[in-house]
């Protein structure tokens, strides 16, 4: 639920900062709820929106994010690895964030 509310408030608040004479292009989203996101409409609001996505409820970035979530990408990284492995698909595997 909490993900859900973060997540309806920065639709709100990034549908908020725009303005202007911009046009909106709407996009399905898959999932229960069908209801439609503006579309990216350049690099600059993309950017805007994964700095925003990286806030918590408090808008403050965690200063250890980035590390916490590089160390959780190599462990899935090495299980998709090890797994593929075991059930002889190993083929091009995985490579490492860095």
């Amino acid at each position: 639920m909490r993900k859900k509310t973060c997540f309806v408030a920065a639709v709100c608040l990034c549908a908020g900062c725009s303005g202007g004479l911009q046009t909106s292009v709407t996009v399905p989203v898959a999932g229960p709820a069908a209801d439609t996101l503006p579309a990216a409409t350049g690099p600059g609001r993309a950017h805007e929106w994964r700095r925003l996505a990286w806030k918590d409820e408090n808008g403050q970035i965690d200063p250890d994010g980035l590390r916490r979530a590089l160390l959780d990408r190599q462990a899935n990284v090495e299980f998709s690895n090890a797994r593929a492995a075991e059930q002889g698909r190993a083929g091009q595997p995985l490579a490492a964030a860095g």
